[in-house]
């Protein structure tokens, strides 16, 4: 492989996922890649400050059996202005996320505690 994009994935060698409804930007994290080529990302929700996922297909297009086609977001229970921020994800065999990472909250974000959401993987 000689590094050029790969112009058959997504639009001419890039994809995207839809935005979460009013967010002005999400983060993405990490990714994997699943036995059957689906590429799972996890983001950081940019309206919500929570942990998202999102599944593209082999060939780059948004998958859209998984969440409708868009983020799917974990809120945790809010401490004021929460900012809950994942770090590293794994699927298991059946396409389940577990995301870990950090919920800070509180008047001046004092409160940091570990934070855990398991994302349901494919019924198949």
């Amino acid at each position: 492989a000689d590094g050029t994009p790969n112009l058959s994935f997504g639009h001419a060698g890039v994809a995207q996922m839809p935005l979460a409804a009013g967010s002005a930007e999400d983060d993405a994290v990490a990714l994997a890649i699943d036995s059957k080529g689906r590429i799972t990302i996890c983001a950081q929700d940019g309206r919500s400050s929570s942990f998202a996922m999102g599944r593209f297909n082999p060939d780059g297009t948004v998958d859209q059996t998984y969440h409708h086609g868009k983020l799917s977001v974990a809120v945790f229970p809010a401490l004021d202005n929460a900012d809950d921020t994942p770090v590293a994800f794994a699927l298991n065999s059946n396409g389940a996320a577990v995301v870990v990472g950090n919920s800070v909250g509180g008047s001046d974000l004092i409160y940091i505690q570990p934070a855990i959401a398991l994302y349901t993987g494919d019924p198949s």
